[in-house]
């Protein structure tokens, strides 16, 4: 947000590093108050942020526009801003700016079915199911798969290769991975168009998007769209283009295969971990029903980042050593991703990441995918 922020010419006065779920942020709140923004940018759990938000109010900062992300979909943090703000106020300042995805896309409707059929302990459908980080992770997953057979191999470093050219546009239009495995067993280039519909990547392996600005409906009780800000708008980048391939010769793999939920499974971020995993197990499952990648089954294997850059380097080098014929990442978040990325690529790993973190806009990491937009 930093480097963003810079970037787009915007005075930071402030910068405050919040320790999750603490009694009291009245020291932070007065940094603020003495600060005088135009605006807050933020985001926190819902524990810290009933808190400090509440104290915001005793403080008397109410006339203070407050910026977040995607966190203000939750339920659960719209209680905790509710209680700690009343209805009436929030509708006033709180300003949530985050991916406006519509249902109606190629690939949704399957997604949805297979995502509510398996709806269980492991899969929160009714919180998780619409949500556009979750659709990206199970788009990540299916990816990674049918670049797999497209390269006829599981090896990170070979059918990276092949990661464009699976959802360029020109190809034959698929929505799942057993339409895309027939079709390329056909002998046609392919374009996935998934649960988040299609993803046509530029040269940094990014995508833009539509964002939509949201506000609190008091009346609703909950957020209401107010208007978009559309793919021109927020880049200038040429998407890339007509990637395209002849389907090797398949050479099936002997034993099954794991691609790595590297997320915050603990912590304050947890959530992360949860949207991450609902996206790749029912990718997976779809993935196996329709034969595996090559002849392998594929499994989903949680690998616990903490939401912190420190610790999940150490989580990193554990995956690398000890997962079973790892052959593809989903994850990390922001600051996780900052301090790992590099050290995937040096492993000819490919990672699929949702890190809005704008230092990513422009890399040159050949194993790094970004299907979601910047931040």
């Amino acid at each position: 947000l930093l480097y963003a922020a810079e970037a787009l010419g915007i005075n930071v006065v402030e910068n405050l590093t919040i320790e999750p779920e603490q009694p009291s942020y009245q020291t932070e709140i007065a940094r603020l108050d003495q600060a005088d923004p135009d605006a807050i940018l933020w985001e926190m759990d819902e524990v810290t942020a009933g808190t400090f938000f509440g104290e915001l109010v005793t403080a008397g900062m109410t006339d203070v526009p407050l910026l977040t992300t995607f966190i203000a979909s939750f339920g659960w943090v719209q209680e905790a801003l509710v209680a700690a703000m009343g209805t009436e106020l929030l509708a006033e300042v709180l300003v949530p700016v985050f991916r406006y995805s519509t249902l109606d896309v190629g690939g949704y409707e399957f997604y949805d079915e297979t995502f509510a059929s398996l709806d269980s302990s492991h899969i929160a459908y009714e919180q998780y199911g619409p949500d556009h980080y979750t659709r990206a992770h199970y788009d990540c997953v299916t990816t990674m798969a049918l670049a797999m057979v497209a390269a006829g191999s599981t090896d990170p470093a070979v059918y990276n290769a092949e990661m464009v050219g699976v959802l360029a546009p020109g190809g034959t239009v698929v929505n799942s991975y057993a339409e895309g495995v027939a079709a390329l067993e056909a002998g046609d280039d392919i374009q996935y168009v998934g649960a988040n519909g299609a993803y046509d990547l530029n040269e940094y392996h990014n995508i833009t998007g539509v964002y939509g600005n949201y506000a609190w409906d008091p009346s609703a009780g909950g957020l209401v769209i107010e208007g978009v800000l559309s793919e021109a708008q927020l880049a200038e980048l040429k998407f890339g283009g007509d990637a395209a391939w002849e389907p090797a010769a398949e050479e099936p793999a002997a034993e099954d295969v794991t691609i790595g939920v590297f997320m915050a499974m603990t912590g304050p971020t947890d959530y992360e971990g949860i949207q991450a995993m609902n996206g790749c197990l029912p990718a997976v499952y779809r993935i196996n029903e329709a034969g595996g990648v090559l002849g392998s089954q594929v499994e989903c294997v949680e690998f616990d980042t903490r939401g912190t850059p420190t610790e999940a380097v150490p989580e990193m080098a554990r995956m690398l050593a000890t997962a079973s014929n790892l052959v593809g990442v989903v994850g990390p978040s922001s600051a996780e991703a900052a301090s790992t990325a590099e050290g995937f690529a040096d492993a000819d790993m490919v990672m699929c990441s949702v890190a809005g973190d704008a230092r990513f806009d422009k890399t040159t990491n050949p194993y790094y995918y970004r299907l979601v937009p910047s931040d």
